[in-house]
């Protein structure tokens, strides 16, 4: 079983300027590389990410490995979740 925290592939994309991000939810996405959170609109993503885009981040140890389903990233933060007080 491969290491790292699974994420669904298709919530893998890129934006429009070539940034690899994770889709969350509610325009929240994640830069893979740097861990920013931000907001963005869903018009701001360009195409789900590609096998040598994929490739690359395996090769710069962002990502531990991959298939057709899953993206295991090594070291990505968690958005904070609210909870009940």
């Amino acid at each position: 079983m491969p290491n790292g925290t699974p994420i669904s592939r298709h919530c893998v994309v890129v934006l429009n300027g070539g940034r690899v991000v994770v889709e969350w939810e509610n325009s929240l996405f994640q830069d893979v590389v740097t861990g920013e959170f931000f907001c963005v609109s869903k018009q701001e993503i360009a195409y789900s990410a590609r096998e040598d885009e994929l490739e690359a981040l395996r090769v710069s140890g962002c990502v531990e490995s991959y298939d057709g389903f899953q993206v295991y990233f090594l070291g990505l933060p968690e958005p904070s979740h609210r909870t009940l007080d």
